[in-house]
């Protein structure tokens, strides 16, 4: 998750050629031993099921408003344009412009706040925030905390190591050549990294072999200084990171076996509010809408 507008032009010209690449060569490597990361089972709501009515009421904290925390440093979903005069604008990405579309269908302003990550959940919980957009991956250990809207995309782990790097040529190498993953605190990729398996069935030792940061940023800082041998993310932020930074970095041929779909948190003492987040993404699924937020970011 570095934010200027160069960048984030350079990514939305270029995304969608490495995206379809990087789909096209990876595969998984037979080899591999990996306990996979628990993944919920959701479907979506049917769009053939939208109703053209208004929005179900719901409540706010603070009334025409939603208050939205969001780890602002992932992109293409979320990072900060600070060359941006409007605080607000900052906040740019897929689930951004996704969540401004989903508050216009709910007559609601939303109010971003840039949070870490890994203390989301606890916030919405807490009662501070009224729901959070942030790549979060819907798994069975997170919705007994929190609830989650109808999934509005789905992603999968990957691994990224220095271009000039050959030593990682599968994920069992991570684990059997004793290397350094970087990933981020409290993500599905940390998860991934802490249950890594050699072939002789060595399990990593994530006190010494996981660094887990508060940001991709600080994942690839790592990679780039030797810090760590390779970062595992979702496949969408490791691809920004590969072509934002040409030359510098390259995908291991192997995706995680886990499909995972992004949700939106909303606090299990709104359901209201739930209700009303599902109406309004069952109405942009159904318009165009999410289409062609994913067209304009490259997820297609």
């Amino acid at each position: 998750m570095t934010k200027n507008t160069t960048k984030a032009l350079l990514l939305l010209l270029l995304i969608t050629a490495i995206v379809v690449v990087i789909s096209g060569c990876t595969s998984s490597s037979p080899s591999a031993t990996v306990t996979p990361t628990a993944v919920a089972n959701v479907t979506a709501t049917p769009a053939a099921n939208v109703t053209t009515q208004g929005p179900p009421s719901f409540t706010t904290i603070q009334p025409g408003e939603l208050l939205i925390p969001t780890d602002a440093s992932f992109p293409p979903m979320e990072w900060l344009n600070t060359s941006i005069s409007d605080p607000q604008q900052q906040f740019q990405g897929f689930d951004m412009d996704l969540m401004r579309a989903i508050c216009a269908k709910l007559n609601v302003t939303p109010v971003f706040t840039a949070h870490d990550f890994s203390s989301i959940i606890n916030d919405i919980q807490s009662g501070k925030y009224d729901c959070s957009i942030s790549s979060f991956s819907i798994t069975p250990a997170r919705q007994e905390e929190v609830s989650f809207s109808d999934p509005y995309f789905q992603v999968q782990q990957t691994i990224v190591v220095k271009a000039n790097d050959s030593s990682i040529q599968n994920v069992t190498d991570i684990v059997d050549k004793n290397k350094v993953v970087a990933v981020e605190l409290g993500t599905t990729g940390q998860l991934a990294a802490d249950n890594l398996t050699g072939t002789n069935g060595t399990k990593i030792n994530p006190l010494t072999n996981v660094l887990a940061e508060g940001s991709a940023d600080l994942c690839y800082t790592d990679l780039a200084s030797g810090k760590a041998d390779a970062v595992i993310d979702d496949i969408e932020v490791n691809a920004y990171y590969v072509k934002t930074f040409p030359g510098s970095y390259q995908f291991v041929n192997y995706k995680f076996p886990t499909l995972e779909p992004y949700g939106i948190v909303v606090p299990k003492s709104n359901p209201q509010l739930l209700e009303a987040i599902n109406w309004a993404l069952a109405q942009l699924q159904a318009d165009g809408t999410v289409a062609q937020l994913k067209q304009k970011y490259g997820l297609e």
